[in-house]
């Protein structure tokens, strides 16, 4: 199985609300694989869609944010 990310986790690496994540969950951006019940997103699709975001991004919120580089975040 692949490593896998919370909602949470991957909301902190983008700069998103937990909203934003289920959005791109539900359209297919990020992918999700059941484990126990719970929502996880996999890293490779995590990656995969913050390389193709362009530096600044809006949340569902409004805010923008930069969009941080997957490798070197502590903890993930």
């Amino acid at each position: 199985m692949s490593e896998t990310m919370t909602v949470q986790q991957v909301a902190d690496l983008a700069g998103v609300s937990r909203q934003t994540v289920y959005n791109w969950i539900r359209a297919g951006k990020v992918f999700n694989e059941a484990e126990t019940g719970r929502t996880r997103i996999t890293r490779t699709s995590v990656e995969a869609h913050l390389s193709s975001k362009p530096a600044a991004v809006a949340d569902d919120e409004g805010t923008s944010e930069a969009s941080s580089d997957i490798e070197g975040v502590a903890g993930l």
